[in-house]
C-alpha cells in the first residue's frame, strides 16, 4: 500500500522503467535538428563573427572575458573566467585550421601557465585528417568542431543571432 497519491502516474512509470517521455524525445529531436541546421550557418561566418559566436557561447554559459576580444594574450583569443566557480578557460578560435595548427596550439597550451583549468580550440572548418585529434586530445585541451559548436548554440539560444548574421 502506498501512503501517497501519485498524480502523474505515466511520468512515474516512465521514470521507473527508464523511458524518456514522448514530449522530451520530441524536444530532443527538435533541438538536434536545429543544431544540424545551424552548422552551415556557423561555417559561413567570417573569422571575426566566428570568434564573437564562441564568446557568446561562453557568456551564455556564465563566463566573462578577463581581457578584450581577440587580444588578451599572444596565443589566446579569449581569456575567460567563471565568476561562480572561479574556473579559468583559455580559448583559441580559428575558422579554418589544419591538424598541424591544432597540434601547435595543443603544445602551446600544455606549456602555458596562468591558472587555466582547460584550453579550448574551436574551428568550424578543419582541413586535412583530424580523426586522431578528435580521439586523442591531450590533458585539459578540448577540441570544438562545428557539431559541438552548433549544439551549444542551439542549447544556449543563439539561433536567432546566427540567422540574423546569415541574412
Amino acid at each position: 500500500g502506498a501512503i501517497c497519491e501519485v498524480k502523474e502516474k505515466d511520468y512515474l512509470i516512465d521514470r521507473i522503467n527508464g523511458r524518456t517521455p514522448p514530449a522530451v524525445s520530441a524536444a530532443q529531436t527538435s533541438l538536434t535538428g536545429l543544431a544540424n541546421n545551424l552548422a552551415p550557418l556557423i561555417k559561413s561566418l567570417n573569422e571575426y563573427d566566428f570568434e564573437v559566436l564562441i564568446d557568446l557561447i561562453f557568456r551564455q554559459g556564465g563566463f566573462y572575458r578577463s581581457g578584450k576580444l581577440g587580444g588578451t594574450e599572444k596565443d589566446i583569443d579569449l581569456d575567460l573566467i567563471n565568476p561562480v566557480s572561479g574556473e579559468k578557460v583559455a580559448v583559441q578560435v580559428k575558422s579554418a585550421a589544419s591538424k598541424k595548427v591544432f597540434d601547435t596550439y595543443q603544445n602551446i597550451f600544455s606549456d602555458m601557465a596562468g591558472g587555466y583549468s582547460r584550453f579550448v580550440f574551436a574551428t568550424h572548418s578543419p582541413t586535412g585528417k583530424w580523426a586522431e585529434a578528435i580521439e586523442n586530445t591531450e590533458g585539459n585541451t578540448e577540441l570544438w568542431l562545428v557539431d559541438k559548436i552548433a549544439e551549444q548554440a542551439a542549447r544556449l539560444r543563439l539561433a536567432g543571432w546566427l540567422i540574423d548574421k546569415a541574412i
